[in-house]
């Protein structure tokens, strides 16, 4: 298989992995007000947050030495019952209501390389990325595609001399994306 053809199914597998999150999170959507992920519909309701019930998550420390010897003495803190599990290729680190995929790909650990990924996910589904608060360490973005938009930000570490890109996957809530993004920041090398 040449780099063409790779290249494309590399693409195509990102679109379907967008469409797909965009129909399982349909549901999702609905359910709470203060959530970051709004369907068209949605963006016209009340946007007040609701409190909630639910009681703190335990983060611990999470080595991501199962991932493979690339992340041999890293670590994250992550809820207590998270999982280390592949995601194209890179590290994902889940649990009920926490997912951030840690990447060493050029593309997708530099802000370059995000970007002309987000440009391209736009582009295939007649959307349009935006980008905030950008610096030399990351950037929030909001992903608007014809049903749905999404607020969610990319983040570069220099950890153990190597740069690792960190973002959420499919979190919804803005206390999950938080949350996220603070684990991000505790990636250490040991």
């Amino acid at each position: 298989m040449n780099t063409t053809h790779l290249a494309r199914l590399t693409a195509l597998l990102g679109l379907l992995l967008v469409a797909g999150c965009n129909k399982a999170d349909a549901a999702s959507e609905k359910k709470n007000d203060s959530d970051t992920t709004t369907t068209k519909a949605d963006a016209k309701k009340d946007d007040k947050p609701r409190a909630s019930n639910k009681k703190d998550v335990e983060m611990v420390e999470t080595d991501l030495s199962s991932k493979g010897l690339e992340w041999k003495g890293y670590a994250i803190m992550a809820p207590k019952d998270a999982k280390i599990m592949d995601d194209r290729g890179d590290c994902r680190v889940a649990a009920k209501g926490f997912s951030v995929i840690l990447s060493q790909k050029p593309e997708r650990s530099t802000i370059d390389g995000k970007k002309k990924e987000l440009d391209k996910v736009a582009a295939a589904t007649e959307g349009k990325v935006t980008y905030a608060n950008e610096s030399a360490t990351g950037f929030d973005y909001k992903l608007e595609t014809p049903k749905s938009s999404r607020d969610d930000f990319f983040m570069v570490l220099d950890v153990g001399g190597k740069k690792i890109g960190c973002y959420p996957l499919n979190l919804i809530k803005k206390e999950e994306m938080e949350k996220a993004r603070e684990a991000c920041k505790t990636l250490v090398k040991k």
